[in-house]
């Protein structure tokens, strides 16, 4: 769902919503005939094979931005955007195995040996919020100047980051980035050279964070375990309550050229 709204031909505001639902349901069977035997970590050996998994998703992503852009006197003009970004992903993973059934006609997890299965799954929870502002202004069509900045919050970080940046109660990484261009090419001292159409030095600097860490990888979990036919709990995790976002630092200095009608 997209909506923008003008409030002038300089001034709008815009909201996207997307909204993902999926489900799939499996089962999987590999039986003793014709099929090689197998042995387990744990050393046991295996014939038939039995599965079943249910995956969910179910997630909501949202960008509502207000954009103003405007030229004053055919000299200044000025494009900035203010928005922010949300998304938040639910996911539900459930997966049964088994072994050995009695024969090859039972297929289903619960005909294999109890010693030899195995319960799992995994439930995601994962939100994030983008804070975003930019804005962008040229002089005469000639010098463009950029400034962005970005507040970026996972559930992902841990909850006790050294020098974050709190909004209110959430944990913040801030991302700033600036850039600065000059095309030559406009300038009086390159308009008689007809097979130069564009001349354009530039240079930027800017961070970049990122969140890719897994769900729960700041925090302590447990995991299930078959031991003598029964399930159980083991830790799966040790948490860690300063784990941050990864940063990136890029330094980017460039000349764009074309000549002869962009031959």
């Amino acid at each position: 769902f997209n909506f923008k709204y003008e409030f002038s031909k300089y001034l709008s505001a815009q909201t996207l919503i997307g909204v993902t639902a999926d489900k799939v349901r499996e089962a999987t069977f590999l039986p003793r005939l014709g099929v090689a035997n197998d042995t387990l970590a744990l050393g046991g050996i295996i014939d038939s094979r039995l599965g079943s998994q249910v995956q969910r998703l179910f997630s909501i992503y949202s960008d509502t931005y207000i954009s103003f852009n405007r030229t004053f006197n055919n000299i200044h003009t000025i494009s900035a955007n203010l928005g922010a970004r949300y998304t938040q992903s639910n996911t539900d993973y459930n997966v049964n195995t088994g072994y050995n059934s009695a024969i090859d006609q039972l297929v289903t997890v619960g005909t294999g040996d109890p010693a030899l299965r195995n319960t799992g799954g995994d439930i995601g929870a994962y939100r994030w919020l983008n804070n975003y502002f930019n804005v962008n202004y040229q002089l005469y069509n000639k010098y463009i100047f950029g400034f962005n900045v970005a507040a970026d919050a996972s559930s992902r970080f841990g909850t006790q980051i050294p020098g974050a940046l709190y909004i209110a109660t959430i944990k913040s990484a801030v991302i700033p980035s600036l850039s600065a261009a000059w095309v030559i090419s406009s300038e009086k001292f390159l308009s008689d050279i007809s097979f130069v159409e564009l001349l354009k030095l530039r240079a930027s600097y800017g961070l970049t964070g990122n969140d890719d860490i897994g769900n729960y990888a700041a925090r302590q979990y447990y995991i299930s375990q078959n031991f003598l036919g029964l399930q159980g709990l083991v830790r799966g995790n040790f948490g860690n309550p300063e784990l941050q976002w990864e940063v990136g630092k890029k330094l980017d200095i460039g000349l764009d050229a074309s000549f002869f009608n962009e031959r």
